[in-house]
């Protein structure tokens, strides 16, 4: 028998590994069918282990400026030492400059919420920014119809929370994560 090698997926998420339960739950579900790398922050929290999964951590230390580069150049390297056929971001201020810099590469950015912060003002423009820098991805996915509607979308995936549900409604169409990494990694 033949057996047609797996597709490699690589999660990005700002949140250290295991502490974000989408995430987490994504690679549950992927990891028998999919190599999956998660790749993140160490906020120095206890480490949480998944068997078959490939778990790296980028150094917290320094100032803002310089952990920040550190993370885009640690994601920027990641994508460019693997053939990932899917690279699956939870979106984060900045994203957009890996996807410019990773062109050729299958994208899906995943927005799990909106801007929270006291100030409306300050939502609204960080808000603005998520949009216009998740447009630059082909494949969107999103928490819920909701807010997929208040961001302005017209076109995503809704990923519900943990990412196993596969719901197909009357105008939409809820994906699993595993969907999402069979039909883009192709």
């Amino acid at each position: 028998m033949d057996y047609a090698p797996k597709t490699k997926v690589l999660i990005v998420n700002r949140e250290q590994f295991g502490y974000h339960v989408d995430p987490y739950k994504y690679t549950v579900y992927l990891k028998e069918d999919f190599e999956i790398t998660h790749l993140s922050w160490d906020y120095g929290l206890p480490k949480i282990h998944q068997g078959g999964i490939e778990i790296k951590y980028v150094s917290r230390k320094g100032n803002k400026v310089l952990r920040y580069l550190r993370f885009l150049t640690a994601v920027h390297k990641e994508i460019r030492s693997q053939s990932y056929g899917v690279i699956f971001m939870i979106y984060f201020m900045g994203c957009s400059l890996i996807r410019f810099l990773n062109s050729s590469k299958v994208f899906n950015v995943d927005i799990r919420t909106g801007t929270d912060t006291n100030s409306q003002v300050k939502n609204r423009i960080l808000d603005l920014l998520l949009v216009k820098e998740c447009k630059t991805f082909e494949h969107i996915s999103i928490i819920s119809e909701n807010l997929s509607k208040n961001m302005g979308f017209r076109k995503t995936h809704y990923l519900p929370l943990g990412g196993g549900v596969l719901f197909f409604g009357k105008f939409t169409k809820r994906w699993s994560i595993y969907d999402i990494c069979r039909n883009f990694g192709k």
